[in-house]
């Protein structure tokens, strides 16, 4: 349900959900909320509404909004709005469990399929993996920008940020940036605000050298 709804919304070209109701949706599909059958239908809900609006072409986004692709998510779930407010669409998460997405192969024993889908989880390889893989969703949703969000007290690696922002950029040629969002993140609405309008002009001003 999830792969399809990510699908469905980013891969549109004008976003049919906002970036919060797609960070909660992604949320869900971790831990269910403890209610795995109301998780489901929440999700297909999204899901018919979606491709609705992807039918209709309607969508709650401006139509030029920046694509950006971001990693690790927020502590403050306002960073979503604020990133729409500066001019920018989700187009493609990388949340730290995307091997959770990922289908167990029925090929072979199933201890080794459940065995390979622990070991591709992101915090148990190298950075460059992760880098690899953000790359490769980041050019199939057609990003135009890269957020790499910190986690207060959380960090898988001291460095990992500046890793995959280099590694990406290297990559596609987009620009990124790195910030730390506190839990509460209203003392650095104002900084954080100043460097996604900073990263989006930076992209919308690529579109033209395209």
């Amino acid at each position: 349900r999830l792969r399809a709804l990510r699908r469905a919304v980013y891969g549109a070209p004008a976003a049919p959900l906002p970036s919060l109701e797609m960070l909660i949706a992604e949320m869900l599909a971790i831990h269910f909320c403890s209610d795995p059958a109301e998780t489901a239908a929440v999700l297909d809900d999204l899901l018919d509404e979606a491709r609705r609006r992807v039918r209709a072409s309607v969508s709650p986004i401006a139509p030029d909004a920046v694509r950006l692709f971001w990693v690790n998510p927020p502590a403050d779930l306002l960073a979503m709005n604020r990133m729409e407010d500066a001019g920018g669409r989700l187009c493609g998460t990388e949340f730290m469990f995307p091997h959770a997405l990922d289908g167990l192969s029925e090929e072979g024993s199933p201890w080794d399929a459940l065995a390979r889908a622990a070991l591709s989880d992101p915090m148990a390889g190298p950075t460059r993996d992760r880098a690899r893989r953000v790359a490769a969703e980041a050019k199939a949703f057609g990003a135009e920008g890269l957020v790499v969000s910190r986690i207060p007290g959380a960090s898988h690696c001291a460095t990992e940020g500046r890793l995959l922002g280099e590694a990406v950029r290297g990559a596609l040629g987009i620009p990124w940036v790195e910030m730390e969002i506190p839990p509460m993140g209203d003392a650095i609405s104002a900084t954080a605000g100043t460097r996604l309008e900073a990263l989006i002009e930076t992209a919308r001003a690529r579109r033209g050298r395209g």
